[in-house]
């Protein structure tokens, strides 16, 4: 049950005052102060979105596994088709649900259709989250660009550090463009940067050039 906190306050002539009692004592006339909204978690808002594509993951063209020490891994484009909505909700989950993310007719005949991304809060859904900015490397040297959550959980960039957000969550949600998949190493970098069991990793891959990568 959450802990509440009173303040005394004098009776007013237009509204009879309310009486608490506690412990079967008469209390003095108190009123409930608003309540502290509760902290903000950019991965606990992605992960609602990533279970959701995971659950519908056949449908969107995505594959799913996973790896050697639990994470889950959605495949979104190298070894299954992926999807344009895939793609859209890739973006929604690297913005962390802070942003709406939409396909547009673009008037373009070479390129018919334009992105078009909406947000309230530009700083954390882009800087704190969606920008790709997130180097790992494969055991094979393959270069990977990790983009969501996760990375306000590492916070191993000088850009997130200057952001007035501290991130607290149980898992992470990050996004990962590259020409191959996530392998040990890279599962273990992130796990290793986010101080959480492998376990508690959701990553995406997918390449850059791919139907979902290119809405993405």
């Amino acid at each position: 049950m959450p802990s509440r906190c009173w303040t005394t306050q004098a009776p007013s002539s237009r509204r009879p005052p309310t009486r608490f009692r506690r412990h079967g004592r008469p209390g003095t006339i108190r009123s409930r102060p608003a309540c502290s909204p509760m902290p903000l978690s950019l991965n606990a808002r992605a992960a609602t979105l990533a279970d959701a594509l995971v659950a519908e993951a056949e449908a969107l063209g995505v594959g799913l596994s996973q790896g050697s020490g639990g994470e889950t891994l959605a495949d979104c484009g190298h070894a299954h088709p992926g999807s344009s909505e895939a793609g859209l909700r890739l973006a929604r989950i690297c913005l962390a649900g802070l942003g709406e993310v939409s396909l547009l007719p673009s008037g373009q005949p070479t390129l018919p259709w334009s992105v078009m991304v909406r947000t309230p809060n530009p700083s954390l859904a882009c800087l704190g989250s969606q920008y790709a900015g997130w180097r790992l490397v494969t055991a094979d040297g393959v270069a990977l660009m990790g983009s969501g959550p996760a990375r306000a959980l590492a916070r191993h960039e000088p850009l997130l550090r200057d952001l007035a957000h501290e991130e607290h969550a149980d898992r992470a949600i990050l996004v990962l463009e590259g020409d191959s998949p996530p392998d040990d190493e890279t599962a273990r970098q992130v796990a290793d940067a986010c101080a959480l069991p492998r376990g508690a990793l959701t990553l995406l891959h997918v390449p850059t050039g791919s139907l979902a990568g290119c809405v993405q």
